[in-house]
């Protein structure tokens, strides 16, 4: 799938590929790795820690990657579902968020919690990235052009007074 169709011109799915696969740039790549994989993800990291240096129980860490991926999964999902009106699709992109952006993750992390399986909330960790990625694609404070232009914007407007 292709990064540079004209959303208006693709399926759900190819939305939201595209959603992904636009933000990448140098501050929302710092942004997502520094804030939200590592000091987001730093209960799972302690516990990997914790597991290694005072033998621990590796479910704490299985826990962990539970309790992070829903805490950022299901508020990821409000902007995607705000942004409903920007496409053709309102309908499908309600559909798919609640369906595999809420449903599925949640039933992953009861599954894994119930069964205590640990494999299921790795998978759910990286759908949850998937969804705070896709959730904040157009983000304009975490791009350094945008957040640029808006500095500059707001500048201007308060600057002309000034006189």
């Amino acid at each position: 799938m292709n990064c540079k169709v004209d959303p208006r011109e693709m399926n759900i799915v190819e939305e939201l590929w595209h959603r992904l696969c636009k933000p990448w740039c140098t501050s929302f790549t710092l942004h997502f790795v520094l804030m939200v994989v590592i000091i987001g993800g730093l209960g799972i990291i302690l516990s990997v820690f914790d597991f290694f240096m005072r033998d621990s129980p590796a479910w704490n860490i299985t826990e962990n990657i539970i309790s992070y991926s829903l805490a950022l999964v299901i508020p990821s999902t409000i902007p995607i579902l705000q942004s409903s009106n920007k496409t053709n699709k309102k309908v499908s992109l309600i559909e798919v968020t609640i369906f595999f952006f809420i449903l599925i993750p949640l039933g992953i992390s009861i599954v894994s919690y119930v069964f205590r399986l640990s494999i299921l909330p790795i998978i759910c960790m990286v759908i949850s990235w998937c969804v705070w990625i896709i959730a904040n694609y157009e983000n304009g404070d975490l791009n350094d052009s945008s957040f640029e232009e808006k500095i500059k914007k707001e500048t201007r407007k308060h600057g002309k007074d000034w006189n």
